[in-house]
């Protein structure tokens, strides 16, 4: 099974980077309100060692979102073609 990882993906339409994947865009504007990607910010004078904590934390729970959300489409899809 392949994992796939958020990453910044650049559009060849427009240039534009964006970073929620497209099978899981619409689900997660749905529940998390952010369509195209979505965003860390810290307050400027966060140490450094602080700022890479937290990144991995919200790192961690964006990615966790997205495999929710796989998941849950695909017990979907398994309920409809079971029935």
């Amino acid at each position: 099974m392949t994992l796939r990882m958020a990453a910044l993906v650049r559009s060849t339409k427009s240039g534009e980077y964006t970073a929620i994947p497209k099978d899981v865009r619409e689900a997660y504007a749905r529940l998390y309100g952010p369509r195209w990607e979505a965003l860390f910010k810290l307050p400027a004078g966060t140490p450094t060692h602080e700022a890479k904590t937290r990144h991995a934390e919200w790192l961690a729970e964006v990615e966790t979102r997205f495999a929710s959300l796989r998941a849950a489409a695909i017990r979907a899809s398994t309920a409809v073609d079971s029935t």
